[in-house]
């Protein structure tokens, strides 16, 4: 009959519009999500962006204020002071590295150089160093910072309470394998495994 096939027809229409109104909510849940999530994103990104601009603002202060260090040391021509400022200078200048990790192994040699001076004047000529780096791979890349904490163990563990003068050798060349290796020696005090320090040689 007529009146069936409206009846039908109505509930028919009915189950779609709830349909329709379910994906409509969904779809505004959905588009909701999106743009509360991409606020997010844009806060995190303008965090990012503030960090690296304050990351970049204070390297330029340190090296500025190490510049003037540097410039009243030459004027009253105090060289020690002259001589640390401008390798501490380095040692960040190299370390930070615009916020890369890569860099060159003489830059590398050169941060090590730096730290060295600077530990040497703190402790009075307690250490010297030897350095034997093959020409070949200074213009190689390398992990920054490597190596400098490793000679660093050879001061605080190695020298330490030493009563005689300490040697470090640093050595970097091509093995046969065409693999670049770096081998750092002292003549500390050395140490055990057991004694959870890294051993001297």
């Amino acid at each position: 009959s007529h009146t069936g096939l409206i009846k039908k027809n109505k509930i028919t229409t009915t189950n779609e519009l709830i349909i329709l109104e379910n994906k409509f909510e969904q779809m505004a849940s959905e588009i909701q999500l999106l743009i509360e999530r991409n606020n997010a994103e844009k806060e995190s990104k303008r965090i990012a962006e503030l960090s690296a601009l304050q990351a970049q603002i204070n390297p330029h202060f340190l090296y500025n204020t190490l510049d003037i260090i540097n410039c009243m040391a030459k004027l009253r021509e105090e060289r020690d002071i002259e001589d640390i400022s401008f390798a501490l200078a380095s040692f960040f200048r190299i370390s930070l590295h615009k916020g890369e990790n890569i860099i060159k192994i003489r830059e590398e040699i050169e941060l090590v150089k730096n730290f060295l001076y600077i530990q040497n004047v703190r402790f009075v000529n307690r250490f010297t160093v030897y350095y034997d780096i093959d020409d070949r791979i200074l213009d190689c890349e390398i992990i920054k910072i490597i190596l400098q904490p490793i000679v660093e163990n050879s001061i605080k563990h190695g020298f330490n309470n030493i009563d005689y003068l300490g040697i470090i050798n640093i050595k970097g060349k091509i093995d046969e394998n065409h693999d670049i290796v770096f081998e750092i020696e002292d003549n500390g005090v050395g140490c055990t495994i057991e004694d959870d320090k890294i051993p001297h040689k």
